[in-house]
């Protein structure tokens, strides 16, 4: 698998070098990954190829479990939207854990929060009185940069929302520690007190410049939070500074803040630091640090604690032992020889730190040596989406207690000694190494104790989804899913793509035993033609696979199922738009649910040519947005339990919202104490069934006629919408399609759409 091309780079003619925007990645990383899996001996125990699961019910008119909506944003917008902007398909949205609030973004002043963003978000949270919605962010104390550079580059909320990391490019510090650049600070709920500066210098003449920042994840609650960072900061980095350079290509910095205090994260097991930097180890080779495509990119290199941070030092960039070596800094100033080794910064319960060298050797003689050419770093599938050059040095698991990686070294006495690249599983707890037999390829994503991974299986003579257990011989690996040919994501990527087909995003229930994805794949047995992603369900329990968003049996997909609007749309940070650090759910915490939003109708109620937002549970799929906007309604975020859908549309569904702009709605579960607000009381009887007679691009699946529990949906003060004509909706269809990010996808769309409109004159419509 050659490593594809950056941004604005090329292949340069027999140079032997592949040009990226960070840099340049050599063939040999490309020969590496060609060879994958040749020498891989697979466990004993492999599993036959998942069951095919059968096709969802279709859900009768209603919500289901009892959901009703509630309108989340103010009212009052003054002409502005919410959730969803007229020039951005998504606004960066997240829930909190328990559902009683939510973080969303909106083209303008919204309600009377008073923020200081030009590209404002807000926080609403929920009491006994209904929604209230205030600002994220303080208001900024600069007054030289103008309003372009108030807009967050970067945001990263706590898990309740109360604490909100950000990254601006305005001064947000009173004096006299007023900076009127970019830099990283954290705002609590009380945004009458002025933020913390988390990358406050403690030197006179910091070098670098704060532009090239990047927050990577902390603990649940942000109180201890890592980032990286092109320049220096404290007077540890005196020998990093000759290796820094203003465009932020040269040797970064690896930073932690926590109890008001900013330290060094990078320190190597003896107490010292490279004088060639260290870095975030998933996020290493990436350009500049601004191009994560999204929060699943991170690899978990963060533990959800907060306790452990994984790194590789020296920073591969500046390493003539790294296949990510950049031809310029290497040339203006030394640079190591030393391959980048992969590390992890654990902070004891009693405040005590250590580093621990993860790619260590176990074998006699070399116990506890560093591997001779260090971790190799794989693609990784959730950034290759968008960017093709994303790879990562490491896969944790979410709890930080074990960590994988690839090294081209014989690490273990079981090992195969070959230059294949070799997985292996380091666990913090018993310091012990061990080789993963048969698990080759980029992981995609682990159970919270890394007791199982998917992982894309590249050993095999055709791409496989596979799962690993732990065991012992190496554990167990079933093959969930075969990808014969599928489309690379070449097609959605604004860069080169080589062999990497479209996995992910991906979510894990909270025991580990159902895994909800999203891929491009052509996988046999399910209607998912067309090269668009569809989201899927694997439950080990049944060793079942369905797919939940598929259209039913005969008609054609005509856009992506998305579970996640930011990898849908991408950390685009360098283009203006506000990049994000966590990731919206898209499933319960007990996998029974999955939430997402497709262009295609699922069930007879959903009759327009828009998104719409769905819930799939128990093997029914529900409606959750009304089906009858004649714009697109998408989700955003839902609670941990499932019990809140935050979502985003111009439907009016709830009395008083009539001024036919986006608000952010939640199909909520009552919790226990809720005071229902008068205009979400569900309906009874007809008025939830919506206009009668409304005609349909195709008839109901034979399984909506199964009987489904008594659901509940708003009063919608909206007068009953006419049908739309055939031609009419074959309109809406091709304006809805000119929103497709790329030339390829906006191709398809139309195609289909002009398919559907001769297939339903043919069968009568106007």
């Amino acid at each position: 698998m050659s490593p594809p091309a950056g941004g604005s780079g090329a292949v340069a003619s027999g140079s032997g070098k592949r040009h990226t925007r960070r840099g340049t990645v050599r063939t040999s990383l490309a020969a590496l990954l060609l060879v994958v899996g040749a020498s891989a001996v697979r466990p004993a125990h492999v599993y036959a190829y998942a069951t095919v699961g059968p096709e969802p019910v279709a859900g009768s008119s209603g919500l289901p479990n009892g959901r009703i909506y509630e309108q989340v944003s103010p009212a009052n917008k003054s002409g502005n939207s919410a959730g969803k902007g007229p020039l951005v398909s998504r606004y960066y949205s997240v829930a909190a854990t328990d559902g009683n609030a939510v973080l969303f973004g909106a083209s303008g002043g919204v309600g009377n929060a008073v923020t200081g963003a030009t590209n404002n978000f807000y926080v609403a949270r929920r009491s006994g009185s209904g929604w209230d919605t205030t600002a994220a962010m303080p208001r900024w104390v600069g007054t030289t940069r103008g309003a372009l550079f108030e807009t967050p580059r970067w945001l990263d909320p706590a898990a309740d929302l109360t604490r909100l990391v950000f990254v601006a490019q305005e001064a947000y510090a009173p004096p006299p520690d007023a900076h009127d650049s970019s830099n990283i600070f954290i705002a609590d709920q009380d945004l009458s007190v002025a933020p913390l500066w988390a990358g406050r210098p403690a030197i006179e003449h910091p070098s670098g410049e704060f532009r090239t920042l990047i927050p990577v994840g902390g603990s649940s609650d942000r109180r201890t939070l890592y980032f990286a960072y092109a320049g220096t900061l404290l007077p540890e980095d005196e020998q990093r500074a000759p290796q820094t350079s203003l465009n932020g290509s040269g040797a970064w910095g690896f930073y932690e803040y926590s109890g008001s205090v900013l330290t060094e994260a990078g320190v190597l097991p003896n107490g010292s630091l490279s004088p060639f930097g260290a870095v975030p180890a998933a996020i290493a080779p990436v350009g500049q640090g601004e191009r994560v495509a999204n929060p699943d990119q991170l690899d978990n290199q963060i533990s959800v604690d907060g306790s452990r941070a994984f790194f590789v030092s020296p920073d591969p960039n500046v390493s003539t032992a790294s296949p990510f070596e950049q031809v310029g800094p290497c040339e203006q100033h030394p640079c190591t020889t030393d391959p980048p080794e992969l590390y992890v910064r654990e902070t004891a319960p009693d405040g005590a730190r250590r580093t621990v060298l993860v790619s260590q050797s176990r074998l006699a003689g070399h116990v506890g040596d560093a591997a001779p050419h260090g971790p190799t770093a794989l693609p990784s599938t959730a950034a290759s989406r968008f960017t093709g050059e994303a790879y990562s040095f490491v896969f944790a698991s979410p709890d930080g207690s074990r960590a994988y990686f690839a090294s081209v070294d014989q690490l273990t006495n079981d090992a195969p000694k070959d230059s294949s690249p070799k997985t292996y599983e380091f666990n913090l707890a018993t310091k012990e190494l061990t080789f993963l037999p048969g698990v080759v390829g980029s992981i995609v994503t682990s159970t919270d104790d890394g007791s199982s991974l998917l992982f894309e299986n590249t050993s095999a003579s055709t791409p496989e989804l596979a799962r690993w257990s732990s065991g012992p011989d190496g554990g167990t690996i079933t093959k969930i899913a075969d990808l014969p040919g599928a489309p690379t994501c070449a097609a959605r990527a604004p860069v080169e793509v080589s062999n990497v087909v479209c996995i992910g995003p991906a979510r894990v229930s909270a025991d580990g035993s159902v895994t909800v994805f999203e891929t491009n794949a052509p996988i046999a047995g399910f209607n998912d033609s067309g090269g668009f992603d569809q989201v899927f369900r694997y439950d080990a329990a049944s060793d079942e696979l369905n797919c939940v968003s598929c259209p039913p049996t005969g008609v054609a997909p005509s856009g992506d199922a998305v579970i996640s609007g930011i990898d849908e749309q991408g950390n685009e940070s360098e283009s203006g738009a506000t990049a994000g650090v966590v990731d919206s759910r898209g499933i319960s915490l007990d996998g029974g649910q999955v939430f997402f939003d497709t262009p295609d109708p699922l069930i007879v109620r959903d009759r327009n040519d828009a998104r719409d937002v769905y819930e799939w549970d128990s093997g029914t799929r529900y409606l959750v947005s009304s089906g009858t906007s004649t714009q697109d309604s998408i989700f955003l975020d839902n609670s941990a339990s499932g019990s809140d859908v935050f979502f985003a549309t111009a439907s009016g569904l709830v009395q008083g919202d009539t001024d036919g702009a986006y608000d952010v709605y939640d199909a909520r579960i009552p919790h226990a104490g809720d005071n229902v607000d008068p205009t979400a009381v569900p309906c009874e009887g007809d008025v939830c069934q919506g206009p009668p007679s409304v005609p349909h691009l195709f008839d109901a699946p034979a399984s909506a006629a199964v009987s489904e529990p008594v659901s509940l949906a708003p009063v919608v003060s909206k007068p009953s919408v006419a049908p739309l004509t055939t031609a009419q909706k074959r309109a809406a269809a091709l304006r809805a399609c000119r929103a497709k990010r790329t030339k390829h996808k906006r191709r398809i769309c139309e195609a289909q759409a002009r398919k559907r409109y001769r297939q339903s004159k043919r069968g009568g419509g106007k």
